[in-house]
């Protein structure tokens, strides 16, 4: 099966024609999903977030955008995990 990845052609599209892989991937995907979402939601949160102030004084070293904070970098991760997510939702094979 040839997969893009939505926006960008993406290494997976080539990877995801491989029965071992896909059997791997769905081994640890029905752990993970969609229970453990949240908890793997909020350790992004844990570990982005209190680096606010570094990142507020980084900007102002590097002459960077302020309005790039912590919340909205782990928004950004986040967004782009679930983004992963729903690729991989509709592609995986069965």
């Amino acid at each position: 099966m040839k997969a893009h990845y939505g926006f960008t052609p993406h290494w997976i599209g080539e990877i995801i024609r491989y029965k071992n892989f896909c059997e791997s991937v769905e081994s640890v995907w029905n752990e993970v999903y969609p229970e453990r979402l949240s908890e793997i939601y909020d350790e992004i949160d844990e570990t982005v977030i209190p680096l606010d102030k570094a990142w507020k004084n980084d900007c102002a070293r590097w002459n960077d955008d302020p309005k790039q904070t912590a919340n909205l970098r782990a928004l950004r991760i986040k967004n782009a995990l679930r983004r992963n997510i729903e690729w991989f939702n509709t592609h995986l094979p069965k």
